[in-house]
């Protein structure tokens, strides 16, 4: 009984696959797998290795000097007693 479902199973699937490949094609042109999915059907870049390249050495992050801390004055308590 398992064998007829995933015959049944491979069957639909194929024919499925089959239509939808006649209508609108199941794999993108070999122009647009140059491009790059991302760009071609997305329409953004997935990677932009343009500002500093692949294979650019490290660099430690450059952070602004912290303010030195200032005293906070105490306030004289005046507590009757």
């Amino acid at each position: 009984m398992v064998w007829v479902l995933w015959g049944y199973s491979f069957v639909f699937t194929f024919a499925i696959l089959k239509v939808l490949d006649v209508v609108m094609g199941l794999r993108v042109s070999e122009e647009e797998e140059r491009l790059g999915l991302d760009a071609s059907q997305h329409g953004e870049r997935g990677y932009v290795f343009e500002e500093a390249g692949p294979l650019a050495p490290a660099q430690a992050p450059v952070s602004a000097p912290r303010p030195a801390p200032q005293s906070v004055p105490q306030q004289a308590s005046s507590e009757a007693s």
